[in-house]
C-alpha cells in the first residue's frame, strides 16, 4: 500500500464513522475486518490495522468462541484501531493499567477531540469545554 497515508485518511473520515467504529472497541475483542468496513471505515484503513492474533493458552490471553479456545484469528484488535486513530489526530493520552481501562481512555480522548474539547493539564483528559472549565469527574482541580 505504498503512497497510502492512514493518518490522513482517518483525519478525512466523517466523524460519525469514527464514532461508530470506536464505540465497539474494548480492550479484549478481535473483530472481523468487515465489521469496520460495514460501519463506513475506508477499507485501506481497516487493512492497516488487521493483524493475525494468537492465543497464549491462558484464560485472559486467549481468544474464545462458543466456550472453546481459538488458537489464531485474523482481525482488528480494538485497542490497535483506537491507538491508530489517537495517533492520526495527534492526541496525547495517558497510559493505564488494564486493557479495558486503556480502551476507555482512548475512546474518551477521541470523542473529546471530535466534540472540540481540549486536554486538561490536571486530569489529562479531553474534557475542557467552551467555558474553559474541565468537566471530568476525575479532575484534580
Amino acid at each position: 500500500m505504498t503512497g497510502f497515508d492512514v493518518s490522513e485518511a482517518i483525519r478525512k473520515t466523517d466523524p460519525s464513522v469514527i464514532r461508530a467504529c470506536i464505540e465497539i472497541c474494548d480492550g479484549w475483542e478481535v473483530w472481523k475486518a468487515e465489521t469496520f468496513v460495514e460501519k463506513g471505515l475506508d477499507k485501506r484503513i481497516v487493512e492497516v490495522v488487521t493483524e493475525d492474533h494468537q492465543s497464549d493458552g491462558s484464560y485472559k490471553g486467549s481468544m474464545w468462541k462458543n466456550g472453546e479456545m481459538v488458537p489464531t484469528a485474523r482481525g482488528v484488535y480494538g485497542p490497535r484501531l483506537l491507538w491508530t486513530i489517537v495517533e492520526a489526530y495527534g492526541l496525547k493520552v495517558r497510559g493505564a493499567l488494564g486493557r479495558g481501562t486503556q480502551a476507555a481512555i482512548l475512546r474518551d480522548a477521541i470523542k473529546g477531540h471530535l466534540d472540540g474539547k481540549k486536554r486538561c493539564p490536571e486530569c489529562e483528559r479531553y474534557t475542557i469545554d467552551e467555558s474553559g472549565e474541565c468537566q471530568s469527574e476525575y479532575c484534580r482541580k
